[in-house]
């Protein structure tokens, strides 16, 4: 997962990861980003790009909601709590556990290269 800032244009999130035998590649432009506390941070996000083994993926009413997750850090890496749409309709990440499944979210930590 990556946060850019570019000088020109919105900043942007960008992650891919394998899951199973697939490919997930999204994009999502950074619409606002508030802090909560120092450990906490809210972003609201708008996709741009969506793709499952490299095709088009960005369809449907859920799949192009706006999403505001909460971030949490935990000593020097971060996780996300909550995820949903600004208006609760899409619930996907709640008290830090995927409700598709109940796994908890994993932590994420900077990459050094």
């Amino acid at each position: 997962m990556t946060y850019t800032a570019p000088t020109l244009g919105p900043a942007a999130f960008v992650s891919m990861h394998r899951l199973e035998n697939r490919t997930i590649f999204h994009k999502k432009e950074v619409e606002s980003a508030v802090r909560i506390t120092d450990e906490k941070i809210k972003v609201t996000t708008k996709p741009v790009e969506y793709k499952i083994n490299n095709v088009d993926a960005l369809r449907g009413e859920e799949a192009l909601a706006s999403n505001v997750i909460i971030l949490q850090k935990v000593g020097s890496k971060i996780r996300t709590i909550d995820g949903r749409s600004p208006d609760g309709k899409y619930v996907r990440i709640e008290n830090g556990l995927f409700l598709s499944n109940g796994a908890m979210t994993p932590f994420l930590e900077r990459c050094l290269n």
